[in-house]
This record gives C-alpha cells, sequence and structure tokens, in this order.
C-alpha cells in the first residue's frame, strides 16, 4: 500500500514537471520562432529609376518580419551604402529578440568602417543605433551586449600613429561607450623616421648608420606622401645599392635584427620589413590592426 501511494506520489512530481517543461517550451517557441531575418540587397546602379527612398548607389538593409519585408533606412544608412555587411545578429539586450550588428562602407580611401544596431523595439518598429564614436575595425562581441572596436587614425593629410580600443554597451535601448583605451605599445628602434616630422615644405628626411655590414655609411630616405600623411622610404646601400620599400607608413626605423645581410625596418608599430635579396616585403601589412 505504502509503495502504491509512493508511486502515486512520483507521477504526481513527474507529471508536474512534464506541464512546467511543455508550457516553457510553448512560452518560449515563438521567440525563436519568430526571429527578424536582416538581409542586403543590391542596388541597380544602371538603372535610370531609383527606388523611393532606396540608395542611389551600393545595397540596402531590409528585415524580413512574419513574412512582411521592410527597408531600414536612415539618413547615415543611406551614406554609408558603398557596401554593407551584417557582421553579427545576436541578442544583444537580452529581450528574447536578435538584433543586426551592420558594418558599412562609403568607398572612401580611408578604409573606415561604421556600424551600426538595428533593434525591434515593438510591433513593425525598428530603430538604428549608431555613432561617430561606433567606427574603426574589427568589431567583436566579447560577452553578452558588451562589443569591442579597433579604432586608428587614417584619412588624407593624417600622420597620427594613434590606436585605440573602445568598448561598447548595447542595454535598453541605449548604445553606451564604456572606455577608450590607447595602444601605448611599439617595436623599439636604434633610429627612426616619423612623418609628422615631414610636412609638404621640408618634403623629406634621411639618417644614416651602418645597414649592410661593412664600414661604409648607408643611408635611409624618407619622403613624404601628402596624401596619406605617410612616408615612403628607400635604403641606400653601399653593397646593394638602392633598395626601396614601396610601403606608405607613418614610421619607418631601424631594427637590431638582419636578413640576407641588411637590417630589418619597422613601419608603422608593429610590420617588420626584410630584404629579400632585391628590395624590403612584409607579408602581413598591417596584421596587428586585425589580429586586436
Amino acid at each position: 500500500m505504502n509503495s502504491f501511494k509512493a508511486r502515486e506520489k512520483q507521477m504526481k512530481i513527474l507529471n508536474i514537471l512534464f506541464a512546467i517543461v511543455v508550457y516553457m517550451i510553448s512560452f518560449a517557441y515563438p521567440c525563436f520562432a519568430n526571429q527578424p531575418e536582416f538581409f542586403i540587397k543590391s542596388v541597380d546602379t544602371n538603372s535610370e529609376t531609383k527606388a523611393p527612398r532606396q540608395s542611389d548607389f551600393g545595397n540596402d538593409l531590409f528585415v524580413r518580419d512574419k513574412g512582411q519585408e521592410y527597408l531600414i533606412q536612415t539618413d547615415e544608412l543611406s551614406y554609408w551604402s558603398y557596401r554593407k555587411e551584417i557582421i553579427h545578429t545576436a541578442d544583444l539586450d537580452n529581450d528574447g529578440v536578435n538584433e543586426a550588428i551592420v558594418e558599412a562602407s562609403d568607398g572612401g580611401g580611408h578604409g573606415k568602417i561604421k556600424y551600426f544596431i538595428i533593434s525591434k523595439r515593438g510591433e513593425n518598429f525598428y530603430s538604428v543605433y549608431e555613432s561617430n564614436n561606433f567606427m574603426g575595425c574589427c568589431l567583436k562581441i566579447l560577452s553578452g551586449n558588451i562589443l569591442s572596436v579597433f579604432k586608428y587614425d587614417s584619412g588624407i593629410g593624417v600622420t597620427s600613429q594613434v590606436q585605440e580600443i573602445s568598448l561598447f554597451e548595447f542595454h535598453n535601448g541605449n548604445l553606451n561607450l564604456l572606455s577608450t583605451a590607447q595602444n601605448e605599445a611599439l617595436i623599439p628602434t636604434l633610429s627612426e623616421i616619423n612623418s609628422h616630422e615631414i610636412d609638404q615644405n621640408i618634403g623629406s628626411k634621411f639618417i644614416t648608420g651602418y645597414y649592410d655590414g661593412d664600414t661604409e655609411i648607408d643611408k635611409l630616405t624618407c619622403n613624404y606622401w601628402d596624401r596619406w600623411g605617410s612616408i615612403i622610404c628607400e635604403v641606400q646601400s653601399s653593397i646593394y645599392g638602392t633598395i626601396k620599400t614601396n610601403f606608405g607608413c607613418k614610421r619607418v626605423g631601424i631594427l637590431e635584427t638582419k636578413t640576407r645581410g641588411m637590417v630589418d625596418l619597422v613601419c608603422n608599430r608593429f610590420s617588420k620589413l626584410t630584404f629579400n635579396g632585391d628590395q624590403y616585403t612584409n607579408m602581413k601589412q598591417y596584421s596587428e590592426q586585425r589580429e586586436n
């Protein structure tokens, strides 16, 4: 009799647990089943007919929600329309509905990327979140709703070598800048030339030393490239003649190490240039930006 009552009690408990599980599944399923579907549509730039509110060129952002397609457009999204890519879909604010993170380019040679967060705030209600700080490259979701963006100075005539990592939080429909850290690390040099030391009036600068292993003085000469605020350099070696780098750098320096008898160079903070017998090369130019 006691064993029968015990089994009956166990069955009641199992039935209650089963009912709870069924309820949770039925409650949660619509949240996952009805997630908005974000996608990009390319614009036919040769078309004579322009679709209302869509970009003159490039591509536009759309969302499909419960079978209906919606155009997501703001002045900033329209301007940054040369190239768009949805790089993440994730529930950033923990409300059960995924946001989309879009990276966009305006086609300029500065290479900067601007980021946008698109969030569903209600029925047929989508908001776009962005700021002038929310741009750079290499956005990562660190944990939950914390985002990191690698930032560096670039553009016409910019000689700055500043690198920063900014942390952002998306919470309750707000995009907040939490902190910005500046990189103070670089590969040390024996001597160096920086683009900010040269302007259009000076035009060039050189330093000398023993770079190829003999007892004759060699010269590193750098010419200012005003388009990008960089310098293009060459080494005049007593053994190998003129050795070109063919890289635009904000900083070029002489390192202690050598390759094939010639000193190695550093470009910017971390990119190491080595002599291949004909010129200076670097297979991983600017790789430090992509690895942060």
